[in-house]
């Protein structure tokens, strides 16, 4: 079995934009106490499943991580702290807002007129964009599809891979943690609960929160020790692996908002 923990970065040092590609900081002192909260629980963890061994198991087999700052500085800290291998995912970077990417939202005009001075942009059309993120392709930018599409072609690869390593390996739970983004955790979210993310609902009524926990249990569906509830699926589209997913929590807060 595996263990997924998918970990939202903390806020970043900056005033509130679309921030996609743009790499921004994130806040210091957030990011300490992100890495704290992630050691306790793992910690808690540890003491409950331990009575009946005599080594306390890794804390976690393998950490993943967008390139971008806000989510790369927890991971590589919690690496060193653990000893854990780092792999750094390029196609678990935030969606390419293209030119409205980290712009900041108070200095983009409402007044057409306006916009015209500083290359056109406009708040509306953001506004369109959020009402239709599928069917509105922002300048320079890639569409919602390229970006479910990379998304889950590297989330299949990684549970192909992990997967993999775990028939290897023994019967051990395997335990890996993602450090991502909002966009990239509802996109997981949304094809591991079969939903559509193609609806702006989806984006707009789910909150991952700065800092969140968001937990997934994933077995091949080989493992006669398992079989599928009602609070599981069935994701067959894996190119070596058939295996059922449970969604164990969405976006569980780990710091003080």
């Amino acid at each position: 079995m595996l263990q997924i923990e998918l970990v939202r970065h903390v806020k970043v040092e900056g005033r509130a934009a679309l921030y996609g590609k743009t790499d921004v900081a994130p806040k210091a002192a957030d990011n300490d106490l992100l890495i704290a909260a992630l050691l306790k629980r793992s910690e808690l963890r540890q003491t409950r499943t331990a009575t009946n061994t005599l080594k306390l198991p890794a804390i976690y087999q393998q950490i993943f991580s967008s390139p971008l700052q806000r989510c790369v500085l927890a991971a590589k800290q919690l690496a060193q702290l653990t000893h854990a291998p780092l792999l750094i995912k390029d196609d678990f970077q935030e969606m390419n807002f293209g030119r409205y990417d980290g712009v900041l939202f108070d200095e983009l005009p409402f007044d057409k007129q306006e916009s015209i001075s500083i290359s056109g942009l406009h708040w509306n059309t953001l506004e369109e964009f959020f009402q239709s993120p599928a069917n509105v392709i922002l300048p320079q930018a890639e569409s919602l599809t390229e970006f479910h599409q990379r998304v889950i072609s590297a989330w299949k690869s990684l549970l192909t891979q992990q997967l993999s390593l775990q028939t290897t390996q023994g019967l051990q739970p395997r335990r890996i943690i993602i450090f991502a983004h909002g966009g990239v955790i509802r996109m997981i979210l949304a094809h591991v609960l079969q939903l559509n993310w193609q609806q702006a609902s989806w984006y707009q009524n789910l909150h991952i929160g700065y800092g969140s926990l968001t937990q997934l249990s994933v077995r091949s569906i080989d493992d006669n020790s398992s079989s599928p509830t009602h609070s599981q699926n069935i994701d067959q589209s894996a190119s070596s692996h058939d295996y059922f997913t449970q969604v164990n929590t969405i976006a569980m807060p780990l710091l003080d908002e």
